[in-house]
């Protein structure tokens, strides 16, 4: 079966603050764990901070508050390493992430570096942002490869990342012990230790340092359980985050900005993403497709197919969604077979007030009622991430249109994360693309062979066309009364 991409999920992430929420203990040998007597009395019996008192959270959303008002009108510096070790001491992956954001976060720069090789085929060395408040450009890292990407808009810094990660820990925080650290920056500092629940039965040990004032400078959580790769391996995870340079943190344009600058110069777009030698950006792209498609109707066409080497179907199905040019009325219908026979048929319709859809198996057909206001869009998904694997070449095919077909794949099966029971060969995708950025057509292929049973080879087919534009109409389908009669009652 597929793998659920572990680099998807980190990069989604990264694009909300460079490196994912970042957690790990901090030196605190000289803070050995201390029983109520050995706390001064202030400590023991007042409160050390907003929300904190003898030794309990007894108010997370004010300490939250005090922590967020006080770095709400002042630029910081946010630090972050994560890492997982086995009980030999290998770091299975990881990464440390700083992230600098300006007093108004219009400014920022961020960085993570990754550790070990767990986040999968091809994962990044480091990603970075940077932002000027007026432009923003990232880099990605790979095998010494940098790629660069600027984004339409400038998005948000994500400064406040850290501070919802902090918010889940004080809801969930069971205080254990506390002392004392001095002054840190003019401020009685605290030291406390505590338990969040681990999701597996087990707790998390937790370390939290945090001023007078309700500043945390710093949260840490280790947990040990079973690695979710490998049940017979048992992983240590660290993870820390730190807030340092609060009030005098500046942010310095990067020294990788000036090559970002020089390649986007150089570059010969012929369509959104999409230059004369690459797709560069399937991320521009997709925008750039959906603004072709905006206010305009539209019909998209879909098929896919698994097929033996011998002709055998083993399934197949078509779906067609036409779409009015404000995408609150749309009608669509879906035919599914396996192993050449119909199983399902179903179809749908719905304007801005009330929707139907109708399911038909066998020889059984129920309808469905919905309220409506089912938003629609064209949307243009991608199997593989075209940007770094794979030859391409662009052709100009005449009228403003140009074919992009990626192949040549050096590793097919870590591109599509399958494990050790598929052989992927003849991985392919081609599209035609408009000027405007209208993807016309998108064709994904592939075949692959069991490594089990007797080797069957099945070529696995996605094609996917928008056609019509402009001038698709979405009737009402004939069985819409049956549909109003049925749901009715």
């Amino acid at each position: 079966m597929r793998r659920p991409s572990a680099l998807s999920l980190l990069l989604a992430c990264l694009l909300v603050l460079a490196g994912c929420n970042g957690l790990s203990p901090g030196d605190d040998t000289e803070m050995p764990d201390v029983t109520p007597a050995d706390v001064p009395p202030d400590l023991h019996g007042g409160s050390i901070a907003p929300g904190l008192i003898r030794q309990q959270v007894v108010n997370a959303d004010a300490l939250l508050s005090a922590h967020r008002s006080l770095l709400a009108n002042a630029s910081y510096t946010v630090t972050s390493v994560a890492r997982e070790t086995a009980e030999n001491g290998t770091v299975l992956q990881g990464y440390e992430s700083t992230g600098r954001y300006s007093a108004d976060r219009t400014r920022f720069a961020t960085s993570a570096r990754f550790l070990g090789g767990g986040y999968g085929y091809r994962s990044p060395d480091r990603y970075d942002e940077w932002s000027n408040g007026s432009t923003m450009l990232t880099r990605r890292v790979v095998d010494g490869e940098a790629r660069y990407e600027r984004p339409p808009s400038v998005g948000q810094s994500g400064a406040s990342y850290h501070s919802r990660e902090l918010e889940s820990l004080l809801d969930e925080l069971s205080v254990t012990s506390a002392r004392e650290l001095g002054e840190r920056d003019g401020y009685d500092a605290y030291a406390l230790r505590g338990t969040v629940p681990a999701g597996d039965g087990s707790d998390g040990q937790v370390r939290l340092v945090v001023d007078e004032r309700g500043l945390v400078h710093e949260f840490s959580v280790e947990t040990t359980r079973p690695y979710y790769r490998n049940d017979g391996v048992t992983v240590t995870t660290n993870r820390t985050t730190r807030y340092v340079d609060v009030g005098t943190t500046t942010v310095d344009r990067p020294d990788w900005v000036g090559a970002a600058v020089e390649e986007f110069a150089s570059r010969e777009y012929v369509a959104p993403g999409v230059t004369t030698e690459r797709v560069v950006s399937v991320a521009e792209l997709r925008r750039g497709h959906v603004s072709a498609l905006h206010d305009r109707s539209v019909t998209r066409h879909e098929t896919r197919a698994q097929v033996t080497a011998d002709g055998t179907a083993l399934s197949r199905s078509n779906r067609t969604l036409r779409l009015a040019a404000d995408r609150t009325t749309h009608r669509f219908a879906q035919v599914e077979r396996y192993e050449g026979e119909i199983q399902s048929h179903t179809a749908g319709w719905s304007n801005d007030s009330v929707g139907y859809v109708r399911y038909t198996r066998e020889n059984r057909t129920d309808y469905h009622r919905s309220d409506g206001n089912s938003h629609r869009e064209p949307h243009l998904s991608f199997d593989v991430d075209v940007e770094w694997y794979g030859e391409a070449t662009v052709t100009d095919i005449g009228d403003g249109r140009y074919r992009v077909v990626v192949s040549d794949f050096e590793n097919p099966n870590e591109v599509l994360r399958y494990g050790q029971e598929r052989t992927v060969t003849d991985l392919r995708v081609e599209l035609v693309v408009r000027e405007s950025g209208l993807v016309e057509r998108y064709d994904f292929t592939y075949a692959y062979t069991t490594e089990h049973g007797e080797g069957t080879t099945v070529r696995v087919t996605r094609s996917t066309e928008f056609v019509d534009v402009g001038s698709t109409t979405v009737d009402r389908p004939d069985w819409l009364s049956a549909a109003a009669n049925a749901t009715s009652r």
